[in-house]
C-alpha cells in the first residue's frame, strides 16, 4: 500500500507481493535430528538442556520455525490457535481410528503449490468412530 525503505537501503515498491520462502522450513537444522524421520519427542528432547528451555515450543518464533511469523509480526493468537490444535487433535486421536484409503502405503507423495510442500490432498483419509465405554 505504500513504499518501504529497509534499513540495509532497499526499496520495496507499491504493489509488491512480499513472501516468505517456506520451503526453508523443510530444511530442518541438523539438531533436529532427521526431517523425514517420526519422532514424537524430537522437541521434547530438545529442550532438555536448562538452557532451551524455554525453546522449541509449538508457539515459539525463531528463524528455523516460522509457522506463526517471526518478530513483530508474529501471530498474537498463535498461543490461543496452538491449544484449539492441540484440542481437536487430541479429541481426534481419542474418539477415533484413522487410515487412509485403501491402497495407499505410507506418506502420500509430496506436491509443490507455490512455494509450499503439502501431502497430496486427494488421498482421503478414512475415520471410523471407536465405541466408547460407558
Amino acid at each position: 500500500m505504500i513504499p518501504i525503505d529497509l534499513s540495509n537501503g532497499f526499496n520495496i515498491p507499491v504493489g509488491t507481493v512480499v513472501q516468505c520462502n517456506t520451503n526453508m522450513l523443510d530444511e530442518a537444522p541438523a539438531e533436529w535430528g532427521d526431517p523425514n524421520a517420526f519422532d514424537g519427542f524430537r522437541f521434547y528432547k530438545l529442550r532438555s538442556r536448562p538452557e532451551d528451555a524455554n525453546k522449541f515450543q509449538f508457539a515459539s518464533t525463531s528463524y528455523d520455525s516460522m509457522q506463526f511469523g517471526f518478530g513483530n509480526d508474529a501471530c498474537p493468537g498463535r498461543f490461543f490457535a496452538s491449544n484449539q490444535i492441540k484440542i481437536v487433535l487430541a479429541y481426534i486421536l481419542s474418539h477415533y481410528d484413522l487410515r487412509f484409503e485403501d491402497g495407499v502405503v505410507g506418506r502420500p507423495k509430496n506436491i509443490m503449490f507455490e512455494v509450499n510442500v503439502l501431502a497430496d490432498p486427494s488421498v482421503k483419509v478414512l475415520f471410523k468412530k471407536i465405541q466408547q465405554d460407558q
